[in-house]
């Protein structure tokens, strides 16, 4: 085989073109541990996991695993309610970043006392633009009966937050 050996020159990659820069800088993981249920029409915090960017470039991935929940209460035969992705840097404004409805998939049993499992995937990349904490949360809020979020102590199937930060840039 050959060898290089002495100095090198320096190189210049400002003439490169075709290079994306991209990878996973860090991620945090929370599970739920135990189910939560709410007829609460007003969205209410459920999982959520907090990161701090290395960097104001970064963009940051959050991926919500979520296993739900729909039971009429005794109110309906079509319990629906609604997960939400919401942001918070550093003690700021809670925001939110994604909506996913939830439905019963049609009136199974005609009462109001049928229940239904499920799940969905939240996912949202966006750029805070700040070093400081970025708390990730799902939320949840039901529209009509009841809704659940399913933990780790009642279910295999459990839910689960995910919150990565991108390096969306390489130097050369």
């Amino acid at each position: 085989g050959s060898s290089i050996t002495g100095a090198l020159a320096a190189v210049d990659g400002s003439a490169l073109t075709g290079i994306s820069g991209g990878k996973v800088l860090q991620s945090v993981e929370a599970i739920l541990s135990s189910s939560q249920y709410s007829t609460s029409s007003s969205y209410s915090t459920v999982l959520y996991a907090s990161i701090t960017p290395s960097a104001t470039s970064s963009k940051i991935l959050v991926l919500g695993s979520v296993n739900y929940n729909l039971y009429g209460n005794g109110s309906t035969n079509h319990p629906n309610g609604f997960f939400a992705l919401n942001q918070e840097i550093s003690g700021g404004a809670d925001t939110q970043i994604t909506e996913n409805q939830t439905s019963f998939s049609g009136n199974v049993g005609g009462d109001s006392t049928d229940q239904q499992n499920s799940g969905i995937f939240l996912s949202k990349l966006f750029s805070p633009n700040t070093t400081s904490q970025v708390d990730c949360k799902i939320r949840m809020k039901a529209t009509s009966g009841r809704i659940g979020i399913l933990g780790q102590s009642s279910t295999p199937n459990y839910s689960v937050i995910n919150v990565l930060e991108i390096c969306t840039s390489i130097s050369i």
